[in-house]
């Protein structure tokens, strides 16, 4: 609540815990915020939420850790592809204790180009999974350039807490 919130850091943390943020710009805001996530977290439509895919790279799939999905959410897949080819995107997952299985098919010949949005929210989802390595592997040449890349062409900003990511850690 207010305007002195870390997004960034609080976005990051969603995404390590299958999560999302919701944030309210004040107090008077808050109690309508929070009946709203408490709407939305009533009807969990699949936990422990896993992607498969199939035709496409899916090195260049984002997010890589999918949030659990619930009634009224909607769940956004990015990826980047050479070839415009037909794909297969499978989710996997839990409901009410029992498995799940969602499989689709797509041709990416026949689908609309994606504006800078698309690309930019593909990158920003990227550059959770490359700050997720980061914690977990510790720091490389490799993986800093690699995000620097990310945030120069795409343009997307992310507060660098380095000092939270220097060490890897479980959030």
């Amino acid at each position: 609540v207010g305007a002195q919130q870390n997004h960034a850091l609080l976005e990051f943390m969603a995404y390590r815990n299958r999560g999302w943020c919701t944030f309210a710009s004040s107090t008077r805001n808050a109690a309508q915020t929070i009946r709203e996530l408490g709407s939305a977290l009533r009807y969990p439509i699949m936990k422990d939420v896993r992607l498969s895919v199939a035709g496409v790279d899916a090195q260049l799939v984002a997010p890589v850790i999918l949030p659990n999905i619930h009634q009224g959410q909607t769940l956004s897949v990015f990826g980047r592809f050479n070839n415009a080819a037909p794909f297969t995107m499978q989710l996997n997952g839990r409901n009410a204790g029992k498995a799940l299985d969602m499989t689709f098919q797509r041709d990416l010949s026949q689908a609309v180009q994606g504006d800078r949005k698309v690309a930019t929210d593909w990158a920003f989802a990227r550059l959770h999974y490359l700050y997720a390595v980061l914690l977990l592997r510790g720091e490389s040449p490799e993986l800093k350039a690699q995000i620097e890349q990310l945030r120069q062409v795409f343009g997307v900003r992310s507060e660098e807490h380095t000092s939270e990511l220097q060490s890897p850690c479980n959030l």
